[in-house]
This record gives C-alpha cells, structure tokens and sequence, in this order.
C-alpha cells in the first residue's frame, strides 16, 4: 500500500494538509440532484490506479491549480482541484438547466430562460457541497454525464503527461516534478512543452472516445436513459467547452501566446474537436446520424442549405464534408453561445474579442 500521507508530506512540506488525498467520504458530498459522487470519485482513483504502477490519484485545494501530474519515488501522482471539479459541477447542472442547451432532451417546459449564473448559488455546509438546482429529472442525469466527461478529460489530460514520458523528461532534463518549466527558459524548450500539453490533450480525447461504449451502457442502466455513441459526442462539446472555460490560464495577444506553455485556450479546444470528429471511425458515425436527422426533418435541411450556403446530400445521397463540418460547427457555436449567456453575460463581446485574437493569431502563425 502507497503511504498517502508520507507522499503527500514528501511533496508539500508543511503544507501537506491543504492537499486532500481522495476519501471523498470526508471531504465532498452531493446531495440530491448533484453530479458527482462518491462512487465516481473512487472510479476516478481507480483509473489512475490500473493505467499508472503506483498511481496516485489525489484532490488537492489549491486555487492556483487546475491539476497537474508529477512523479517522486516512483510514485505517479495525479491532481485535481477540488474547486475545479466543484465549477464543473456547477456549470454543467446550470447549463442544463437552461432552455439554449441541447433542445429536445427531456421536459424542456423544466428549462428557464435568460439564466444568470449569480442567481444559482453553490452553498456549502462544512465539508458538504450542496447543489440545488430544480429542473427535469432526465436534463439533471445529462448535466452527471456532461460533468463526468469533463472531469475525466481533465484527468486523462494529466494521465497522459505520464504515459507519453512528458514527467520523466521533465524530471530528467530540468530536474522537476511539480512545478512547470519557468518562462524564462529558451524559446525551443517553451515549443517543447507546448507539444506536451497537445499531446496530452490528444491522448485525453483518444481515451474518453474509447470509453464512450461503455460510459453509454453504463449510464444507460443506472439513468434509466437510452444513450447511443452518437449521442456521446453531443455531449462532449459541452464538456470540453466547460473545461475550455474554466482552465485558469489563458493567453490573449502575441506575447502572451509566445512566452507561455499553452496555446490560446480557444485554438486547444478547437484543434481537440476537429481532430475527434475527423476521425475516419467518428465521422462514418456521425456523419450517419446527422444524415438521417436531415432525412426526416427536410424543414430544417432547407433552413440549414440557406443558411450554410451549401448542399447537404450529394448526387449519391450521401452527406457533404461541408454539411458535417457546418453542422459540427454550429452545434459548438451554440454551445459557447450558451455557455457564454450564462456565466459571462455582459463581459461576453470582451471574450468574443480575445477568441477572435486568438484565432486570428492561430491562422497567421500556422497558415
């Protein structure tokens, strides 16, 4: 048995308290119409456990952190912040609770209008998070799988710092195991860690793709909710645009972009979702479903051609390239659109701006 305590001694000093080694009975517990439990919690931990010899799975309080991975005595540790997952929580129940958010999911007439973030409180009662968020039972059950997903991505994002080698080189070039690489460092090893984060962004998605089967027949049987692979991509781009938007580091203008280990937050959401639904497996999927969707609704096909300026079903009946990337466009659009209602509200035209920055810089540079 690893010694958690020593561990986190080892790695925290006088501070090794504030950290909370995962024994979510002590630490978080969601009531009635919450997102996440103490079941999941520990399958969290046993994910990391079965991918990682002398994994490590570990919810830290630090609000400087999102999450992190690290290796000391080889012993491989994986961190989340507990308030991230509290603001995923959050803003997946919210968003669900709004009637901008996948329309036709549930009893929509439960969904509220012009949502404000500041009216829905989180409330806490000592070590219990409490989350009352009244709305239809079957849109509460989608915010649990949407919130599961981001947390999971956030966890496999560190999971894969681990797998690819990125930890033990950072360990072995720099001498590091928590702390990043200072950005003082030369241009090329700022390029290196760049690349890291991609790749840990593109093993993440790879993993939660490979769950999808049997997250959906999971979930299907405990939600009492009929839940198709297909279905499981609709509900990922809320996911990861929640993650998106709750990542605490965030670049806005050439310099920024330049001296940090990230790419604009935007672009790493955009690059994840255009390689996922590229896919030859996702698209021959997807591309399928929307097909049929357009089949059976011509209203809405003419409205979309119209719109979109384009053809959805070729000479052979087949869906469009610019059918299926319109359509996934728009379904991430609306997303952000959604998100954006609700938790920016009248800061949104700034962060439209810095979006536009970003993405402006990203087509410039990688042209």
């Amino acid at each position: 048995m690893i010694d958690k305590e020593k561990l986190l001694s080892d790695f925290f000093g006088n501070n090794y308290h504030k950290p909370m080694v995962v024994a979510p009975e002590e630490f978080m517990v969601i009531q009635k119409n919450g997102i996440m439990d103490l079941e999941t919690l520990l399958e969290f931990e046993t994910l990391v456990s079965e991918r990682m010899p002398n994994g490590c799975f570990i919810i830290i309080n630090d609000e400087q952190v999102n999450a992190f991975a690290m290796k000391k005595n080889d012993i491989s540790v994986v961190a989340i912040n507990a308030g991230s997952i509290k603001k995923i929580m959050y803003s997946a129940n919210l968003m669900m609770l709004s009637d901008k958010i996948l329309l036709g999911i549930g009893d929509m007439s439960a969904c509220r209008e012009n949502i404000i973030a500041e009216e829905y409180l989180i409330t806490e009662d000592g070590d219990n998070v409490l989350l009352y968020i009244s709305g239809d039972s079957t849109r509460e059950a989608v915010g649990y799988m949407i919130a599961n997903l981001a947390v999971r991505f956030m966890l496999y994002h560190e999971i894969g710092h681990h797998e690819e080698g990125h930890v033990k080189r950072l360990n072995d070039k720099y001498s590091l195991f928590c702390k990043e690489v200072s950005n003082d460092k030369e241009r090329i090893e700022l390029e290196e860690r760049k690349k890291m984060e991609f790749e840990a962004d593109m093993y993440a998605m790879t993993q939660i793709v490979n769950d999808f089967e049997i997250l959906a027949e999971i979930w299907g049987k405990v939600l009492n909710l009929e839940v198709t692979y297909s279905e499981m991509f609709q509900l990922l781009v809320p996911a990861l645009v929640i993650v998106k938007e709750n990542l605490g580091m965030d670049v806005h203008n050439n310099e920024q972009i330049e001296n940090s280990f990230y790419l604009p937050n935007i672009i790493r959401v955009v690059i994840d979702f255009a390689i996922i639904f590229m896919d030859k497996k996702v698209k021959k999927v997807l591309c399928n479903d929307i097909a049929v969707m357009f089949e059976t609704d011509s209203e809405y096909r003419q409205m979309f051609e119209k719109e979109n300026n384009l053809i959805v079903f070729d000479s052979e009946g087949m869906l469009t390239e610019g059918a299926y990337v319109a359509y996934i466009s728009l379904m991430i659009v609306q997303t952000e659109h959604a998100y954006c209602d609700i938790f920016v509200g009248n800061n949104y035209p700034i962060a439209f701006e810095w979006d536009t920055k970003a993405i402006d810089w990203f087509l410039h540079s990688y042209k």
